[in-house]
């Protein structure tokens, strides 16, 4: 099976939990990728515009975003459910 965002995918029922897991991960990491990617860039402008405002860490606008990109970055990774 392949997605229209380029994963190629390979399920066999004979698959280790453990292998089937990371396949799991993978695989929501790409799709959220595809998905967000461009939400994702807009909340990096957004922060930096802040930063280059003299706004930093500490003020509340600036650890949402933070924490957003973070959230993002880990879900990308396969390390959140989406």
């Amino acid at each position: 099976m392949e997605a229209r965002i380029g994963a190629q995918i390979t399920l066999t029922p004979d698959l280790p939990p453990e292998v089937r897991d990371n396949l799991v991960a993978e695989t929501r990491g790409r799709i959220l990728r595809h998905v967000y990617g461009p939400v994702e860039a807009e909340v990096r402008a957004a922060l930096y515009s802040l930063y280059d405002a003299g706004i930093h860490g500490g003020d509340p606008a600036v650890d949402r975003l933070a924490a957003l990109l973070d959230t993002f970055g880990r879900a990308f990774r396969g390390e959140v459910a989406a």
